[in-house]
Order: C-alpha cells, then structure tokens, then sequence
C-alpha cells in the first residue's frame, strides 16, 4: 500500500542513468579540446600581434630605427621611463610557453651598430613563432616577422621564417 522508504535504485536504473552520463561525455569531451584548443590558437595570434606591436614600439622610440634581437631585449625597461615593450611573461627567456604554445624571436644582430636606448642590441629584422606543445593533427603554427603579417602553417615555421617579407610557406591571416 504505502511505498517502501528503504527501496533503492533497481540495476537497470542505474545502468541507464550510466550509459546517459557516457553519451554526455562522449560528445562535451571532444568539444572541449576543440574549444581549448581555439583559445589557445586566438591566444597564440594575440601574442605575435603583441610581439609585432612591441617590435614597433622598440624600433620608434628606442632602437634607433632597428628592432629587439629577443625577446628579453623587448623586456628590458626603457632608462628614461623605466617600462618595457612587453610584460615579464613573454621575456623570462629566448622561449616562452604560453597557453599551449612556444613563443620564440630571433633577429639577427646589427654588427657594430650602436645600442638601443635600454642597452640592448639591435637588428634589422625579426622572426617570431608560435609552435603548439602537443603537436596533435590538425595543430596550426603561426609565425610572423618586421613585415607585420601573421602567417599561419600545418608545420612549423620556426627556423624559417624570414626576419622580413612572406613566409616561405602556409597561408598570411587576414583579419575582418
């Protein structure tokens, strides 16, 4: 008559109430690395705009129309101001990693050309990369260099990309 206080779950009860929570994880799984995997890439863009930015920056105000080498030379502050041309996050070394990605710039240093304002090097050109730590399929690598542009590639372009000018392969990101 009355219903019984101490009856529990039967094991068909419980095995549907599994095999739903499987078929939700089935599907949020994948769509979580693909959403991670987004904001890393928009993470990795927005740094090499930083860099280019930077780059910019240092070339007007402090290395006397050249650019930063590294990118602990972006990080070195300005004498006259005290403030770097980018945060501590991206100088702490020649590569950083930032959410899933290596960071890395090179610029071939000017031979006998004076210094930059904060005491730094100075070169001609730069080449910035962005590379995933996991290399999974379908990973994308960014690079981009004095010329401004991002490009992006199914392979790395670190070790090729040009200080200046197009990347040697992959397709330029254009913006909307």
């Amino acid at each position: 008559m009355g219903s019984d206080p101490f009856r529990g779950f039967t094991l068909v009860e419980l095995l549907m109430v599994v095999a739903l929570l499987a078929v939700i994880l089935a599907v949020a799984i994948p769509w979580y690395r693909g959403a991670r995997r987004a904001g890393d890439e928009a993470t990795a863009l927005s740094t090499l705009e930083t860099v280019n930015t930077a780059q910019a920056a240092f070339k007007a105000i402090c290395g006397n129309g050249r650019y930063a080498p590294d990118l602990p030379a972006l990080g070195t502050p300005v004498p006259a101001s005290g403030e770097s041309f980018l945060s501590a996050d991206l100088t702490s070394g020649t590569q950083v990693r930032k959410a899933g990605y290596i960071i890395q710039m090179v610029g071939e240093p000017v031979p006998d050309a004076p210094a930059a304002c904060n005491g730094a090097a100075v070169a001609t050109g730069y080449a910035a990369t962005a590379d995933p730590v996991v290399r999974a399929p379908g990973a994308r690598f960014f690079g981009t260099n004095a010329s401004g542009a991002i490009y992006e590639h199914s392979e790395t372009l670190t070790g090729t990309m040009p200080e200046s000018g197009p990347a040697p392969a992959g397709r330029e990101i254009g913006y909307d």
